[in-house]
């Protein structure tokens, strides 16, 4: 017996195939949409916690050195003044790390930066590791994210690292003022397009071009 099959069955068979590969398509949009909220809202409360810890440990340093302030000018004590000693203090520091970077022709103002934010930084992430936190939503391990090549800037593209990765979850690597999500980069193998989408194979935390930039930098390979 054969079975005819009309050309409008044919049509609603392809169409309803179509439908449900669109709706699977629109759910695992939606469900990579969500993941990444989720993702977003867990590292905001995370980093939040991770700068106000970074701002306590600061107000230590200040108090204990406004106290010692205090009792090294002879002046008497009293709540008012250690409180503006604490605040004018924290406003010289910082004012006098970058003027000492300054004095070099403004070649140390980044290794000081981040040496004394490096020293902040460990701080708070060790005190963050003991309570529980999970530092992986503000310092992830890069090694093995994808990211995207953009166009380098006009001085990096004449460095070893002379390409910009753009990654998408990469912590507080991603907040550079200059670059946003856009990690500096160098390939392990020929010229990589823009456009391009790379893998991490190696990442540099405390290296001195890192250091230098107060960013991570790393070597990708292309995908394609």
């Amino acid at each position: 017996m054969v079975k005819v099959i009309k050309i409008d069955e044919e049509d609603e068979e392809t169409k309803a195939v179509e439908d449900v590969k669109t709706e699977a398509l629109v759910i695992d949009e939606e469900l990579a949409t969500t993941e990444l909220d989720d993702y977003k809202i867990r590292q905001k409360f995370v980093k939040r916690v991770y700068y106000s810890i970074i701002l306590l440990i600061y107000l230590t340093f200040c108090y204990f050195m406004a106290l010692n302030f205090i009792s090294y000018m002879g002046e008497e004590y009293s709540l008012f003044l250690l409180v503006a000693y604490i605040l004018l203090l924290g406003i010289v520091f910082p004012i006098a790390i970058i003027s000492l970077g300054f004095t070099t022709g403004g070649i140390l103002i980044g290794p000081m930066v981040a040496s004394t934010y490096g020293l902040l930084s460990l701080s708070a992430r060790g005190i963050m590791k003991i309570l529980g936190f999970d530092l992986e939503l503000i310092f992830p391990e890069l090694v093995g994210h994808v990211g995207v090549v953009s166009p380098p800037n006009m001085f990096g593209r004449y460095t070893h690292y002379n390409l910009l990765v753009e990654i998408e979850k990469a912590g507080l690597y991603g907040n550079s003022f200059w670059h946003g999500n856009k990690l500096a980069a160098c390939s392990s193998e020929g010229k990589i397009p823009i456009g391009a989408n790379v893998k991490v194979i190696d990442a540099e935390y405390w290296s001195l071009s890192s250091i230098l930039r107060n960013s991570p930098v790393i070597t990708v390979v292309s995908l394609e």
